[in-house]
């Protein structure tokens, strides 16, 4: 249900979305992996370092349920981008439907169960996701400091 939701009514997320990872530069992908994978592995740190100062547990819970809300939208967003993948080598069509998504959810998850190839493929998939919306979030947050930025 949420890769109906991601792909069918969200779809100027999922342009910008498959944009971030398809149409950029190769650096600008790296860049957006990167941002994924640290966003996927520094966040839970820095939410368990503020609870454990007791000052910063308010701001830890903010950051947790952002980052909760992030990785839900992550999950949702990689069988999209995996589903934008196939069609366009298969269909050479660039507009996503909302059973690309699906389909490329079921692909993915597939692809995770190959013995330890699969598993960082979907790590890979999630971590696109997630640095293209935290990417998408930090635009709409500072737009005006967004604009001189390296991934502009």
């Amino acid at each position: 249900p949420a890769r109906i939701i991601a792909a069918g009514l969200l779809p100027g997320v999922t342009r910008s979305v498959t944009a971030h990872v398809f149409d950029a530069p190769m650096t600008h992908r790296l860049i957006v992996l990167g941002l994924g994978l640290c966003t996927l592995t520094l966040t839970p740190i820095t939410v368990l370092l503020l609870v454990l100062s007791f000052v910063g547990i308010g701001i830890a819970l903010f950051l947790a349920a952002l980052y909760f809300i992030l990785a839900i939208g992550a999950y949702a967003y990689a069988g999209v981008i995996v589903g934008t993948w196939i069609v366009r080598r298969t269909r050479k069509r660039g507009t996503v439907y909302w059973y690309d998504g699906v389909f490329g959810m079921f692909f993915l998850l597939l692809i995770a169960l190959i013995p330890f190839l699969g598993p960082v493929l979907f790590v890979a998939m999630i971590a696109f996701a997630e640095g293209a919306l935290a990417l998408i979030l930090f635009r709409a947050i500072f737009p005006s400091q967004s604009k001189e930025h390296l991934l502009s």
